[in-house]
């Protein structure tokens, strides 16, 4: 489970729009509401893309262990089998799967990251390379 999640971040906009009191002058008030700005921005991309890019996780993963699960029984299978020594660096499938969940999450995140479209790239080299 990721923290904060939607719900927390939903949250905390609503709050912050609610007690918000401080002049536009104010460079902290300014800086305040820059970061409320793209928290929404996130939100907007959650709403828009989040279930979509969990959806694939989650294909990634059964076919990853071999079997069907929700997210959280197959995250928490893929942990123990990484800690017990069962996956790891030396498994391509497991390091192409978190690469692509860790483009999934910057999709979301921080979409403009420097090198997230390099990534993109590279995975769409590699995949037309294994063609």
């Amino acid at each position: 489970m990721r923290r904060p999640d939607l719900a927390d971040l939903e949250r905390g906009i609503h709050e912050f729009q609610a007690s918000e009191s401080a002049s536009a002058d104010d460079p902290a008030s300014r800086y305040e509401q820059r970061i409320v700005r793209n928290l929404e921005d996130v939100v907007r991309r959650e709403h828009e893309q989040g279930e979509s890019l969990r959806a694939a996780g989650r294909a990634r993963l059964a076919l990853l262990l071999g079997h069907e699960g929700s997210s959280e029984q197959l995250e928490a299978e893929l942990c123990r089998s990484i800690a017990a020594g069962g996956l790891d660096e030396s498994s391509l499938a497991l390091m192409q799967h978190l690469r692509a969940d860790v483009m999934a999450r910057l999709e979301i995140d921080n979409p403009r990251y420097w090198s997230l479209e390099a990534a993109k790239s590279a995975a769409r080299a590699g995949a037309t390379a294994c063609e």
